[in-house]
């Protein structure tokens, strides 16, 4: 091995996991939480993400989860105070659309999955329930609730027994090559929703993906065409 090379100072606080899909993305854990983009061969911030300014990547209160990268956009997960899934520009940083549109939150954001078929999932605790959504093409570009589930924040959830989430946040939701979606309640359920997100799972070894939002998408896997 060479000699390590050092990038130039940084000062953020660096929250929890790294996500490399071609630039290598973080978040600073402090209020507010931004994701940054930082160039892996030339050791420094990605210069249109610098030329964004101030708000590319950031959000309206502390971050809950690292970055989940799509091939378009960087989702971003905030505390209850932002209360908005974000969605960020993979290009520049700037804000591609924010869910839900209004000024009204739902509450602390979890991590995002994303399903084969590029459905968006991810918990609320505004709410206490499971979303299900998917990006709208448009201007602006917003997002809306998916195909087949019964209102814009939640699916079926309230036909299940013992179905409330509890006080906290669900956890991120996990998805099998069969379209199955998993999730953890606060209360101690462990819930299996049939979706329409099926697809072959990337394999288990040699792979770059993040963990955290960790889906069909997969940046070691080139025989699946990703979002």
């Amino acid at each position: 091995f060479s000699a390590a090379t050092d990038a130039p100072t940084f000062s953020h606080s660096i929250f929890s996991n790294i996500a490399i899909a071609g630039n290598i993305f973080f978040g600073d854990k402090s209020t507010p939480g931004t994701y940054f983009a930082y160039d892996p061969t030339a050791l420094t911030q990605n210069a249109s993400w610098i030329a964004t300014g101030a708000t590319a990547g950031a959000m309206g209160d502390a971050i809950l989860a690292s970055p989940v990268v799509s091939s378009n956009y960087v989702f971003g997960s905030p505390a209850s105070s932002d209360g908005h899934l974000r969605a960020f520009n993979r290009s520049d940083g700037s804000l591609a659309f924010q869910f839900p549109s209004g000024n009204t939150g739902v509450g602390n954001i979890g991590a995002v999955a994303i399903g084969a078929d590029n459905v968006l999932y991810f918990a609320d605790d505004g709410n206490k329930e499971l979303n299900a959504i998917k990006v709208v093409t448009g201007a602006p570009t917003t997002a809306a609730r998916a195909n087949n589930w019964g209102a814009m924040y939640k699916g079926s959830i309230a036909t299940v027994p013992n179905t409330t989430l509890g006080t906290g946040l669900a956890t991120e939701p996990t998805i099998d090559a069969n379209g199955v979606l998993y999730f953890a309640s606060q209360t101690g359920n462990i819930y299996a929703l049939i979706t329409d997100s099926g697809g072959t799972l990337p394999p288990s070894a040699g792979s770059t993906w993040p963990r955290v939002g960790f889906d069909n998408c997969n940046s070691s896997n080139t025989a699946f065409v990703c979002q």
